[in-house]
């Protein structure tokens, strides 16, 4: 997630590894792009679900993105999500693409409790799925300030392998989309290609983040892009983007006049 993108904007140039400007392929057209909506912005207010309708209401009345959301939806977050979120969602008849756990950034990673959750919630939400990951950027060292050990490759393989057949039996045709690979580090690359040579893993899309004109390998998988920084940043081959963000504190806010809701 890119809550603190400036800060990572400014690690990324002073460590010469960002690009510029936008990446060169067709564009998607907007049928085809979603937008990420920061759950934690909207949780650590009392009026949760208020806060959800209205900018939901926000993003119909801009009228430019598919009614589809991107949503941390992991079993620290996800009961409170699940509760005063969901029903929202629901109601405007926006359809979402979860991220259903920390995977290794609260290490350590724990698969069992992972597996609770999934199977409490991923069934009260099957009508709404788009698609489902498993977690962000696990190859990422610092979110936000926060160290992060990213996960080892060979456990990642071994995790994934381990909860994606309670997705399928769960969400059967649900596409499984990860991976965050990021063109504009170098350090997301070569983490997926370690996990590709530890055992591939059953994905049906592979994930890319696109924020400059970086764009990383294709490694043979079908694309969604799951954060862009930019509508201009979702192009082909992906088939599926999402925007990042509408409700942020940043510049990446796409909600009219920026910013969040007091």
């Amino acid at each position: 997630m890119r809550k603190g993108m400036l800060v990572i904007l400014l690690t990324l140039i002073l460590s010469g590894c960002t690009g510029t400007g936008f990446p060169k392929g067709q564009v998607l057209p907007l049928s085809s792009v979603g937008l990420h909506l920061d759950v934690y912005e909207i949780v650590n207010h009392p009026n949760i679900a208020q806060r959800t309708a209205a900018y939901l209401d926000e993003i119909i009345a801009d009228g430019k993105y598919a009614k589809e959301l991107r949503i941390v939806f992991n079993k620290e977050v996800g009961p409170t999500v699940l509760r005063e979120m969901i029903p929202v969602i629901r109601e405007k008849e926006f359809k979402i693409l979860p991220i259903l756990s920390m995977g290794n950034q609260m290490r350590p990673h724990d698969a069992a409790s992972d597996l609770a959750w999934i199977e409490e919630a991923l069934p009260q939400v099957r009508k709404l799925l788009v698609g489902v990951q498993l977690a962000n950027e696990q190859w990422h060292t610092k979110i936000d300030g926060h160290k992060l050990i990213p996960f080892p490759p060979a456990e990642f393989v071994y995790w994934h392998r381990w909860i994606t057949p309670t997705i399928r039996r769960l969400a059967p045709g649900v596409p499984i989309v990860d991976g965050d690979v990021d063109g504009g580090w170098d350090i997301a690359t070569k983490w997926w290609e370690a996990v590709e040579q530890a055992g591939r893993i059953d994905i049906d899309f592979l994930s890319w983040h696109v924020y400059t004109s970086e764009i990383p390998p294709t490694y043979g998988h079908p694309i969604w892009i799951t954060e862009a920084g930019d509508a201009k940043h979702c192009v082909a081959p992906a088939v599926k983007c999402f925007v990042f963000t509408w409700n942020s504190t940043d510049r990446f806010s796409k909600r009219p006049g920026g910013s969040i809701l007091p």
